[in-house]
């Protein structure tokens, strides 16, 4: 079979099976398999399929029809206009995330002297690691004499950040990357972090039957924050205040209609709100906050 001929095949599969954008679904996959660019499927319609990757290709699309991440199955996505490897058992990074990394960036080159930066459960890296990537190649900014440390409880996230970390190029030595739970860590840290980032689990568990079976087939452990959604938020909270230097700053990501309980947190936890700013579809969020007082 040609191009034009296995890519309308898989496009009619996909829709069937009820798959968002089923279209251009098919040509992300195909064009992957094929180490194509997706443009390149219309300028060589005619070009022949080996029947090895036409099976391969079926097989992909079978996984896509049950609910797998197309992320999962190309192995990949794009944030911050970087391209970050992602598997099974590794959350996926949203575009509204970035409004996160735009948002400490701001601060971070704010801050007089050197900076050290925390994130706080990093998946596959790509807040610390974009943060990162403006430091080693916007080096006339402040940001640039930053020290990042990433830290996650799970191993596979653990390791999925450190081959980002190595396919781009950032010296392993200015970006650490470790397997820790967040508590021990705050537990037991010597240091001050002039900057937390974070984005925690916030889903309620009473929305699990409302997500997406692809959200579904993420990490649970990444998604939900319990009953309300603010587990491991309160934890956040709690920990960032032991560790963050006088003046510094928590920024992370929140969930709808969690704003003024979050806030409210904040407030009895020692920490003045900076600003709660708004994703493209008008949704609080990303809180930006202050710590309070010298110590």
């Amino acid at each position: 079979m040609v191009l034009s001929a296995i890519l309308k095949e898989g496009s009619a599969y996909l829709k069937e099976k009820k798959v968002e954008e089923p279209r251009l679904c098919a040509e992300i996959i195909l064009a992957h398999l094929l180490n194509l660019r997706r443009i390149d499927l219309y300028l060589y319609p005619e070009k022949e399929v080996a029947e090895r990757e036409r099976v391969l290709f079926k097989r992909l699309l079978t996984r896509r029809g049950q609910g797998e991440p197309l992320q999962y199955l190309t192995g990949e996505v794009t944030f911050c206009g970087l391209i970050f490897r992602v598997r099974r058992g590794v959350f996926i990074p949203r575009p509204e995330t970035e409004l996160l990394v735009q948002a400490a960036v701001d601060k971070i080159s704010g801050l007089p002297g050197k900076k050290r930066i925390l994130e706080v459960g990093t998946g596959c890296g790509a807040i610390g690691l974009a943060l990162a990537n403006r430091q080693f190649y916007c080096l006339a900014t402040p940001i640039s004499d930053a020290e990042i440390l990433l830290i996650d409880k799970s191993l596979p996230a653990v390791r999925t950040a450190r081959e980002n970390r190595r396919r781009l190029r950032i010296i392993s030595n200015r970006v650490r990357i470790q397997q820790e739970d967040f508590s021990a860590f705050a537990g037991r840290t010597g240091k001050k972090f002039e900057v937390i980032v974070s984005n925690p689990p916030y889903v309620p568990l009473t929305e699990r039957r409302n997500l997406s079976k692809e959200v579904r087939r993420e990490p649970e452990k990444a998604l939900f924050g319990g009953p309300d959604g603010l587990n491991f938020i309160r934890i956040l909270i709690t920990e960032s205040r032991r560790i963050l230097a006088a003046g510094g700053y928590l920024i992370f990501e929140i969930g709808y209609g969690q704003a003024e309980r979050i806030i409210s947190l904040l407030e009895k936890a020692g920490f003045k709100l900076d600003k709660v700013i708004k994703d493209l579809a008008g949704i609080d969020r990303v809180v930006v906050c202050q710590k309070h007082g010298s110590a």
